[in-house]
């Protein structure tokens, strides 16, 4: 049986960066807003992405940093515009984090890491107000529509919100809290979504023993990638992340014909 239901003006379903955003944007605007997020701890695959040096934006013009979205970029041009690369390196000033632009035009953090700046922002959002909720897995809505459902800790409970927002991941992390579990209350409900598509691919290689216990886990930056006659002959150009026993390519930046 639920417990009696808690009340907020929104409810973030996933506190990871575009949940920790939102929320963020909302408690500037008066609103209560409450982030509910299915693991310990938020923000875990920003975390990991900091292991990499926590590319948060890059400094090329809008014009060029939007096409980079292929078919989107016309979808994304307005919000992209409204907060441009140079706002997200205000917005990291803000939180004491000092950018710098590197070589390839991609902005980082001066430390080259994401817990400094996730400990910052988690400070700011506490001092607005914004309640974090951690092991609270949605389940979906009440009989009647009213409530949204989770389950927790101490067993299942109700959030009454004036309004809710998904920021609620793929699959790419199962271990860090992306497992998709989101898709089955909304397909219940007669919500038709798109399946999943991988933005990664990996390739299995025998690396020598040397090579894997030297190298495996380290990233390998600026490489371009060329696919071939069966794809068209394109060419892009990345990152790539040498494991253990495959040679991971992760999004690319741009893809042309040579």
């Amino acid at each position: 049986m639920a417990t009696s239901a808690t009340k907020c003006d929104v409810a973030i379903i996933g506190a990871g960066p575009a949940g920790l955003m939102a929320a963020e944007q909302l408690a500037h605007q008066g609103y209560k807003a409450v982030l509910f997020e299915r693991m310990p701890t938020p923000a875990r695959k920003f975390l990991m992405a900091g292991k990499s040096g926590l590319n948060l934006t890059h400094s090329e013009n809008l014009n060029a940093f939007t096409a980079r979205y292929g078919e989107m970029a016309e979808h994304l041009s307005e919000p992209v515009h409204a907060f441009p690369n140079t706002a997200i390196r205000q917005w990291a000033q803000g939180l004491d984090i000092e950018t710098f632009i590197g070589s390839s035009g991609r902005v980082f953090p001066k430390a080259f890491k994401a817990s400094p700046l996730l400990r910052s922002w988690l400070r700011r959002l506490d001092d607005l107000g914004v309640k974090l909720h951690t092991r609270s897995l949605w389940q979906g809505w009440s009989e009647n529509g009213k409530h949204l459902i989770f389950s927790g800790p101490d067993g299942v409970f109700r959030v009454d919100a004036r309004a809710t927002i998904l920021a609620l991941g793929g699959t790419s992390w199962p271990k860090l809290g992306s497992v998709g579990e989101w898709q089955q209350p909304l397909v219940a409900n007669g919500v038709t979504l798109d399946p999943f598509r991988s933005v990664n691919c990996g390739f299995n290689v025998n690396w020598s023993e040397h090579f894997r216990d030297r190298f495996a886990g380290q990233p390998v930056k600026n490489c371009v990638i060329k696919t071939g006659p069966k794809t068209g002959e394109k060419t892009a150009k990345g990152d790539v992340m040498i494991t253990k026993h495959v040679l991971r390519v992760g999004r690319f930046t741009k893809y042309r014909r040579p």
